[in-house]
């Protein structure tokens, strides 16, 4: 079992094998998370949360207010899946950890689940909260030194054409190499591709997005089993910090 320890302001998520580590912390009603990979950090202090609600009441920001009621945890064991692209399956272990939020009149579940070789999360409401998301305050932030591959999508004139000439963008385009130190700043190789020079095209990329750590190797951020929306994409913050987008 992985099991989940709880330390004086933080609750350790470990996957089942205990190489990958989610740190989740509730400092001042807000929520936080951190990821590890065999005790080295991989994704830094990061922000969780949304602004949520209806169309007939104003939103509701859940930045802050937040208080952990429970954690309740379930060891997955040999689950098999479908690797797309190669036509092969695997099995994976995995912990799922349901974890309940109090934020006052809003009662929600964070849905963590942690793999031997990586994270899944999503946050979990019910009707009463309402249907609709205004706005994002989930952040990943990179290990120091990393550089990342990302897409800003292609928004080539013989795409739009194919769209029915819409303001629109297409999924298969180029990737470059990026230093996410800096807010991202698409390459003139790119733009070139694209035709296009207006920048306004260019203030976020697509997922997934593959994560070079300083030691070589790789991750990726990316969205799956996506309910009721139509995906998602990341805003290049700088200082390593790309926030969540949702469409």
């Amino acid at each position: 079992m992985g099991s989940f320890i709880k330390t004086k302001s933080e609750y350790e998520l470990y996957s089942p094998n205990k190489s990958v580590l989610v740190e989740l912390s509730c400092i001042k009603s807000a929520l936080y998370y951190s990821v590890k990979k065999d005790g080295r950090e991989r994704y830094g202090k990061s922000k969780l949360g949304m602004i949520i609600g209806k169309t007939d009441s104003l939103p509701v920001d859940l930045l802050y207010g937040n208080e952990i009621v429970y954690i309740k945890e379930t060891e997955i064991k040999g689950r098999e899946f479908t690797v797309y692209g190669r036509c092969e399956k695997r099995v994976e272990n995995s912990v799922h950890y349901e974890v309940g939020v109090k934020n006052g009149d809003i009662n929600y579940t964070l849905d963590i689940r942690v793999f031997d070789d990586g994270v899944a999360f999503r946050y979990e409401f019910t009707p009463d909260a309402g249907l609709y998301v205004f706005g994002e305050h989930t952040e990943f932030t990179l290990e120091k030194k990393s550089t990342v591959y990302a897409s800003f999508g292609c928004r080539h004139p013989q795409c739009n054409t194919a769209l029915n000439g819409r303001d629109t963008l297409c999924y298969e385009c180029t990737y470059d190499e990026y230093d996410p130190k800096k807010p991202l700043v698409a390459s003139e190789r790119i733009k070139r591709i694209d035709k296009s020079n207006e920048n306004r095209f260019y203030d976020y990329v697509l997922t997934p997005m593959t994560v070079k750590f300083s030691d070589g190797t790789f991750g990726a951020i990316l969205e799956s089993d996506v309910i009721n929306y139509y995906g998602s994409n990341l805003r290049p913050l700088g200082g390593y910090r790309f926030g969540l987008n949702t469409l």
